[in-house]
C-alpha cells in the first residue's frame, strides 16, 4: 500500500504541471500550435512593426535555411555565402505574397520551397 501511495504522489506533480500548462496555453491570446507555425502567422511576424517580431521572422527563415542548406537529400538548397539574412527574409516574404493560397500551410515547407526556388543546387555532374 505504501508503495502504491508513493507512486501516486510522484505522479501527481508532473500531472498537475501538465494540466496547468494546457490551461495557461488556452488562456493566452495567441493560438497554440503544437507542431508548426502557419504561413499566415509567419507573414504577420515578418511584416510587423515591432523589432522582436521581425527578429522572430528572420530567425525562423534562417533556421529553415540552415537545415535545408545542410540537408544531405536531393531536397538540399544551396544558398551562396554572400546572401544576407535580410535578403533571405525578403525572398520568403515575396514568395508568400505571390502564393496567398498557402496561408494555412506549415511555414517550414513554404519557406523551404521559396528558398529552393531561388537557390537550387546544381545537378550532380554539372559543375
Amino acid at each position: 500500500m505504501r508503495q502504491i501511495m508513493s507512486i501516486s504522489i510522484r505522479l501527481a506533480l508532473p500531472v498537475a504541471l501538465l494540466i496547468s500548462s494546457f490551461i495557461a496555453g488556452a488562456a493566452s491570446e495567441e493560438p497554440m500550435y503544437l507542431a508548426w507555425i502557419r504561413v499566415s502567422d509567419l507573414v504577420k511576424r515578418c511584416s510587423a512593426d515591432k523589432t522582436w517580431e521581425t527578429a522572430y521572422c528572420i530567425g525562423y527563415v534562417v533556421g529553415v535555411a540552415d537545415v535545408a542548406n545542410n540537408d544531405p537529400t536531393p531536397l538540399k538548397i544551396c544558398i551562396p555565402k554572400s546572401v544576407t539574412q535580410a535578403q533571405m527574409k525578403s525572398i520568403v516574404v515575396q514568395y508568400f505574397t505571390q502564393h496567398p493560397s498557402e496561408s494555412d500551410y506549415a511555414a517550414f515547407s513554404s519557406v523551404r520551397i521559396a528558398l529552393r526556388e531561388r537557390f537550387p543546387c546544381a545537378p550532380p555532374g554539372s559543375q
